[in-house]
């Protein structure tokens, strides 16, 4: 339980210790603006970064993953849309396959396939909270960066673009290992 409420609360931490959130631009770091208008910070530091260029290439990737936010086949809009990715899939994918890795194995229970029960929100939903929780999360992405030394976009891709990812992957393979190829291993010996 604590993997799952361990992230939320760092959300908290992060946005109680900083600063009001705000829609003005700041020339010192990235700010709501930077959401809205696209960040005047990241285009400085992209400034000398040539075409084809691994920054590049990132950068081009994490554009990609906003438009598939925002162009999705459920008709959700981009908020509905990324809080459904990224604060419910991600993070329950990812405990979920914790959970199915750390869990003790039972020798005489017959095994069955794990399953996952899960909804998805209609078409065209309006959730009062989301636009709120959507805005949250924002002043997290910005105040994170911000006290990292990043853009607004630098952290959302490392974030989004590559930790999560990153971490699912990476727990669907210990889970192969230790379902599928841990038990090969040991008749072998």
């Amino acid at each position: 339980m604590l993997i799952l409420i361990l992230p939320f609360l760092i959300v908290i931490l992060v946005n109680s210790f900083s600063p009001q959130a705000t829609f003005s631009y700041k020339k010192e770091n990235c700010t709501r603006y930077c959401h809205n208008n696209g960040c005047p910070h990241f285009e400085k530091k992209m400034a000398d970064v040539k075409p084809g260029s691994l920054k590049s290439k990132a950068f081009d990737f994490y554009c990609w993953n906003i438009e598939a936010l925002k162009n999705n086949p459920l008709d959700l809009s981009y908020a509905e849309m990324n809080i459904l990715v990224y604060v419910l899939f991600f993070p329950l994918s990812s405990v979920f396959l914790f959970r199915f890795l750390v869990r003790k194995k039972k020798h005489n229970q017959k095994k069955q396939a794990p399953t996952l029960r899960s909804s998805i929100l209609p078409p065209n939903c309006v959730l009062l909270f989301i636009g709120p929780l959507y805005w949250y999360f924002v002043d997290f992405c910005v105040n994170a960066g911000n006290g990292m030394g990043l853009t607004y976009i630098e952290f959302n891709f490392i974030l989004f673009c590559l930790l999560f990812p990153l971490i699912t992957i990476i727990l669907i393979f210990l889970n192969i290992y230790r379902y599928l190829l841990s038990p090969l291993l040991k008749r072998k010996k």
